[in-house]
């Protein structure tokens, strides 16, 4: 669809207004810097690529909106992050646009065979490698676990996955519960964890709704052994939310971290091209997981030729093997049929950075403890 003699016309779909504002932003700027980067080389097969963007507003509905003209107006999505991205699963699948997105949120799109992720969802596996590690560090603490999430489709599913896979090595939920992204007072669930000695704490949140948790916890003086943030907090506004709360709590890196970018030449071309195109994007998981989606539809496209179709760019698509999006993130053993890494790494907040507890030396990640669970 769109693709002329001198352009390839890309959708690409994130949250940026609504209840978290500028969610993932990033990885429409990512997008966008990634277009820039190829189109400065020639292109691919002589042809620009064209970004179209889509605001979803964090709302269901309007993603399927979104999806439903991208499905008339480009030849593929690239780069797309939303934890509502359900809403154009069924677009997506019956309109054949390949979506080689930066992340697949929901099962619902985790499961069209059309649509791909630099990080690859979970709706078939999850690894358990963190769990391992946790469990070795903190035996205690696991056995006295916390799990808050979201009720919204994306946080719902991972929350109830991870647990799944993490029981399996030990881990015992005695506190659960769901909140609304909007919920202003965290105060009531930390007395009940305090109450039921919860030593380990995890959410499945935005980065806003995880600052309120966090002041709830220091003003209640609520210090489990444990505190293990999601990698959707690894960012500086989130400290900035959290107003030094949470130093000292985990990190749980999905990506190559933009500490180690000094020795990673993956990360330093990224950032150079994202700070052309976009200066002061938010340093988060979500620009690199774009950049890397954006390499994958290259390399791709590239592989097709001249005569690009959506469905041979599927077949090249479900060619990709190992990936690791050029460095920036950790490898997958398998891009194409959509199975997640297994390699992992730990940072903790301290003062206004993050700083590397595991594995110890820079750029490297724990891809042998544990295992990926299929279920």
């Amino acid at each position: 669809m769109g693709v002329t003699a001198n352009s390839i016309p890309v959708g690409n779909i994130t949250s940026i207004s609504g209840v978290a504002p500028g969610l993932t932003q990033s990885a429409q700027a990512a997008t966008e810097a990634i277009a820039a980067y190829v189109n400065s080389q020639g292109g691919i097969c002589g042809r620009q690529l064209k970004v179209q963007t889509f605001d979803d507003g964090n709302d269901v509905g309007t993603n399927a909106a979104d999806a439903q003209q991208a499905c008339q107006s480009d030849f593929a999505l690239v780069g797309s992050a939303s934890g509502f991205d359900n809403g154009g699963a069924q677009a997506i699948q019956s309109c054949g646009i390949p979506d080689v997105a930066a992340e697949l949120s929901t099962h619902e799109l985790g499961n069209v065979p059309n649509a791909f992720g630099a990080s690859p969802g979970n709706a078939h596996y999850w690894a358990t490698g963190p769990a391992v590690w946790l469990k070795s560090q903190y035996p205690n603490a696991v056995t006295h676990a916390a799990m808050i999430y979201l009720n919204v489709p994306a946080t719902q599913e991972q929350a109830q996955a991870e647990m799944q896979a993490y029981q399996s090595v030990g881990f015992n939920y005695i506190y659960t519960v769901q909140v609304s992204p909007t919920e202003p007072n965290y105060a009531p669930y930390v007395a009940k964890m305090q109450s039921a000695g919860v030593q380990y704490v995890t959410e499945y949140s935005d980065d806003n709704s995880a600052s309120r948790l966090v002041q709830a916890m220091a003003q209640a003086n609520y210090q489990p052994q444990v505190v293990d943030w999601f990698s959707e907090e690894y960012s500086t506004h989130f400290l900035s939310e959290s107003q030094g709360d949470a130093n000292g709590d985990l990190v749980l890196m999905a990506t190559a971290p933009y500490e180690d970018a000094a020795s990673n030449p993956g990360m330093q071309l990224f950032l150079s091209w994202l700070n052309r195109v976009a200066p002061g994007t938010k340093h988060d998981i979500f620009g690199p997981f774009a950049w890397s989606a954006g390499l994958a539809f290259i390399q791709a496209a590239k592989a097709v030729g001249a005569h690009l179709t959506r469905a041979a760019l599927i077949a090249q698509l479900q060619k990709i093997g190992q990936w690791d999006g050029g460095g920036v993130q950790p490898p997958d053993t398998s891009f194409g049929q959509k199975i997640p890494s297994p390699c992992f790494a730990y940072f903790k907040i301290s003062g206004n950075g993050f700083a590397r507890v595991y594995p110890t030396a820079p750029n490297s990640f724990d891809c042998t403890s544990g295992s990926l669970v299929h279920y």
